[in-house]
């Protein structure tokens, strides 16, 4: 829900940034909005990237713990712990 609207603005942002550098658009007082439209743009965009990244890292650990040599190696893990402490 964030990720679409949010990538949108960064690109949107740096499509009028590159025009407007080029001489396409001039300089004006409205290009603050273009900049907070980036900004905003941005912060969603790596927001969004981060929130996928954890959930397909839980994706990948539900994976890994219903594989059969997990319960045992936690197991043992867990002794090794409380022999060490």
């Amino acid at each position: 829900m964030v990720a679409i609207p949010c990538t949108i603005l960064f690109v949107l942002g740096l499509l009028i940034l590159a025009l407007t550098t080029r001489g396409y658009f001039s300089w004006s007082e409205y290009h603050s909005f273009i900049f907070l439209g980036f900004g905003v743009g941005f912060l969603g965009f790596v927001y969004s990237a981060g929130v996928m990244e954890a959930y397909e890292l839980l994706v990948n650990n539900a994976q890994y713990s219903t594989r059969f040599f997990f319960k045992p190696k936690r197991k043992l893990r867990e002794k090794v712990d409380t022999m060490l402490r």
